[in-house]
């Protein structure tokens, strides 16, 4: 196969069907993978079009691609940085970036810029991110790091059995009381994916990210 013919009016009809169900929640488009190969810069106009400012990617060099497209609006690149020069392009680039560690955060800190982050919540997905436990007052010490958001993530949102997905979203509650205890309140929380956004109610929070559900290619039944 040399191309892939995609129907813009299915697609249109896919983002409002999700931004209805998902609402009041907040839409984060994710991007990456090339849109899950839609071509994330045409992609990027029909979500604008649509309604849809909010993007995020897995890698650096897909929010640039985004940002030398033209778009301004926000971009949150879900993946953390151990690399300063990094770090510089992302201050630089006004792109949002996520804290996993302390030393994420001393890292942004440590370049000068002012940045939006994101903090992320390891509530047992394993990949990377703040156990609860780990979350303390030297994370209000980063003078140049505004926290506009924290997240997780669930491990297996498409299962039968939710009670494990049920069990992180307790662990990520339980993380955002210990954040505002200690005076930190990011404004916008998000945990589902596609499957969770359509099938949690009970978990969709401020935000939602949806990727794969744009295609309409999830391993579950269609609810909406």
């Amino acid at each position: 196969m040399k191309y892939i013919e995609i129907k813009k009016d299915d697609l249109v009809f896919n983002i409002q069907k999700i931004k209805e169900h998902s609402a009041p929640a907040k839409i984060i488009a994710v991007l990456k993978g090339n849109a899950y190969g839609l071509d994330m810069v045409k992609m990027g106009h029909v979500l604008l079009e649509n309604g849809v400012d909010l993007f995020a990617v897995s890698e650096l060099s897909e929010a640039l691609v985004l940002r030398e497209a033209g778009f301004e609006n926000e971009i949150i690149l879900l993946t953390p940085t151990n690399d300063v020069d990094e770090a510089k392009i992302i201050a630089d680039n006004k792109i949002t970036a996520t804290v996993g560690s302390i030393n994420n955060a001393k890292l942004l800190n440590s370049i000068g810029l002012p940045v939006n982050a994101h903090i992320k919540i390891d509530t047992g997905f394993g990949r990377y991110g703040f156990y609860k436990d780990e979350l303390n007052e030297e994370l209000k010490s980063f003078e140049n790091i505004s926290y506009t958001g924290m997240f997780s993530h669930f491990s297996n949102s498409f299962g039968d059995d939710v009670s494990y997905s049920k069990k992180q979203f307790a662990e990520f509650e339980d993380a955002v009381r210990k954040l505002n205890d200690i005076g930190i309140n990011p404004p916008l929380k998000h945990i589902c994916n596609s499957c969770g956004a359509i099938r949690f109610d009970f978990a969709r929070l401020d935000a939602v990210r949806i990727g794969s559900a744009f295609l309409g290619r999830l391993p579950i039944a269609n609810t909406m």
